[in-house]
This record gives structure tokens, C-alpha cells and sequence, in this order.
């Protein structure tokens, strides 16, 4: 039986593009012999060796293009189905119910997934995915050039947006 071809548009910033990674993953164990998913993203790269994407297109670019833009400015459009493809926005309408619902941001994007697909999708974590090469998982720790001896090191944020607090920590 062949898989159902699904592309996830979502148009959002970095960090509510990987906070969906949680909806992908979830689809993906929820129904692994259903779906094979793409993302059409401002910054696709957050997805690169992800186990759950596979890379796909329609053959009509500008028609894909047409598609996205649809989306984007209707996020509650129903998918839009070509050459086999369904082409679904991705947002979390539930974040304005936050603090309220006992809902966690990442569940956001799942339930909006699971509305606009009609199949139930089990929650299976709240941490987003990220997925490294065999490369970068060799790269060792770059401040052992600079001090011999360094272990562990951290990783800083340059800047925090205060839309929500907890986006400052």
C-alpha cells in the first residue's frame, strides 16, 4: 500500500518551526506506514536528517508556489491536494488559550495537525527534534583548541523575544 503524501507549510519563525518537529514526530509514530511528510519552511534546515521527512515536490513549481501562498494567507484552509501531494498549513491557534488549558505550546501544532488531517495523534513528547549528521555527532568541542583540558561548554542565546515570558529563558 502506498503512503500518503503530506507537505506541512508553515510560514512561523525558527523556533515555532522546530517546536512542530513535535507534531511530525508524533504523526510519524502514530501511523508509520501512512504518511511520508515534507516541510516547506523559511529555514527547511532544521529538519535535515530527520528519519521522519522525505523530501518530495510536485513537478509544477509555480503551481506548488500558488499552493503555499494559499495557505499562508488562509491557515485554516483545508489542505489542498496536487499530484498526489496534500499541501496542509501548520499553526497552534491553541496558544491563545495557554495558561488556561493545560495545554503545552507543542501540543499546538499537533492538534491543529490532527484537525486538518481528521486522524487522532497521540501526543509522544514535548522536546522538538533536532537531528545531527555522523559528522557534526564527531565534531568534538570547540574550546579544546583554545583551553587543552575544557569538558562540557555552553551554548548562549544572543537575544529573547518578550512575547511570552517564557520565551526569555
Amino acid at each position: 500500500m502506498s503512503k500518503e503524501k503530506l507537505v506541512i507549510v508553515n510560514s512561523l519563525s525558527p523556533g515555532d518551526i522546530l517546536v512542530m518537529s513535535c507534531a511530525i514526530r508524533s504523526l510519524h509514530l502514530a501511523y508509520p506506514d501512512r504518511y511520508e511528510v515534507d516541510v516547506r519552511s523559511p529555514c527547511n534546515e532544521i529538519f535535515m536528517n530527520s528519519p521522519y521527512i522525505k523530501p518530495m515536490r510536485i513537478s509544477n513549481q509555480a503551481e506548488e508556489n500558488r499552493i503555499i501562498e494559499v495557505l499562508k494567507s488562509d491557515p485554516d484552509h483545508a489542505p489542498i491536494e496536487a499530484e498526489g501531494i496534500k499541501f496542509v498549513f501548520s499553526h497552534y491557534p491553541e496558544i491563545h488559550r495557554s495558561g488556561m488549558s493545560g495545554l503545552h505550546f507543542s501540543d499546538g501544532h499537533r492538534l491543529f495537525l490532527e484537525r486538518q488531517l481528521q486522524v487522532p495523534i497521540p501526543q509522544t513528547g514535548m522536546r522538538p527534534d533536532i537531528f545531527l549528521s555522523e559528522t557534526e555527532l564527531r565534531i568534538d568541542n570547540p574550546m579544546k583548541k583554545y583551553y587543552p583540558d575544557y569538558g562540557k561548554y555552553w551554548v548562549l542565546n544572543a537575544g529573547v523575544k518578550t512575547d511570552y515570558t517564557l520565551k526569555q529563558y
